[in-house]
């Protein structure tokens, strides 16, 4: 349970990151 928790956070900052990356290399990719 406890090292499940611990890594949520790790997988989510890193979703985060990639979308992030993704995001300044599409220009604008939101908008």
């Amino acid at each position: 349970m406890m090292r499940i928790a611990g890594t949520i956070p790790l997988v989510l900052a890193s979703g985060l990151m990639a979308v992030s990356a993704a995001h300044a290399g599409e220009g604008s990719w939101f908008s």
